[in-house]
């Protein structure tokens, strides 16, 4: 995975290979690409290389900027700060493209399998990057049609998603309190429907700020990210009632 860029597998006169360029705040796809690398190998095979630049592996801020700021030198023409996380395709007659990243891992090893089924078809940077996402699309729609309907007619910039993410954990968290001010002592069964709403808040919140959390209860459950943040807060009350 750590050829240098520009080198062909060799014997291979055309040729994919795929740069995931990322920052360390986006913790989930660098925990991907550096725990899954054999996972990645064994799916991408001969028909694209992934390569980890030496910047990338090492979280090196100052070095990803300098690729992007080069002017015409750049590395990477015309990537901005603004699509990162994602993967900078290149094919044998230099053409390149760019695939955004999803921030879950669970969605960026599917894009990876996507990504390896269409270079089997095509070794055209800029068709990958179109396939890849039409079938992504598909994928989506197949999943929740009325979801994707909704998000055709109604895109979104990430900063936009933060903000719905958090004005949403906001509301909930309002809603809690409010409720708490008319019903001080909750039953048994309302006090179980608070901590659902108040960890559905709580993974709101979080599910767009920077960083990375593992938890895990008992031997069956496991989690990461704003699930992880819902699991502690749903199963680790601090203020649960003593008389419940």
């Amino acid at each position: 995975m750590n050829r240098p860029a520009g080198d062909a597998p060799a014997g291979d006169s055309t040729y994919v290979q795929a740069l995931p360029i990322y920052l360390a705040s986006d913790a989930e796809v660098a925990r991907y690409f550096r725990d899954c690398r054999d996972e990645i190998d064994a799916i991408t095979g001969l028909h694209v290389v992934i390569l980890i630049a030496r910047e990338i592996d090492a979280s090196d801020a100052a070095g990803v900027a300098a690729a992007l700021d080069a002017g015409e030198a750049a590395r990477f023409p015309g990537l901005r700060f603004a699509d990162l996380p994602c993967l900078w395709i290149e094919d044998s007659r230099r053409r390149s493209a760019l695939l955004r990243l999803p921030h879950a891992a669970a969605e960026i090893g599917q894009v990876m399998r996507t990504l390896a089924d269409v270079c089997r078809e095509t070794k055209d940077a800029p068709e990958i990057a179109r396939l890849v996402e039409t079938r992504r699309r598909s994928d989506a729609k197949q999943r929740s049609p009325l979801l994707s309907a909704l998000l055709e007619e109604l895109p979104v910039t990430k900063s936009q998603e933060r903000l719905i993410a958090v004005a949403c954990g906001v509301v909930f968290v309002a809603a809690i309190l409010v409720i708490a001010l008319f019903i001080p002592s909750p039953t048994a069964f309302q006090y179980t429907v608070f901590r659902i709403v108040l960890a559905l808040a709580a993974a709101g919140f979080v599910s767009m700020t920077p960083g990375f959390i593992e938890a895990q209860v008992g031997n069956f459950v496991r989690a990461g990210g704003a699930l992880a943040v819902f699991i502690i807060v749903f199963f680790y009350a601090p203020a649960a009632l003593g008389s419940l």
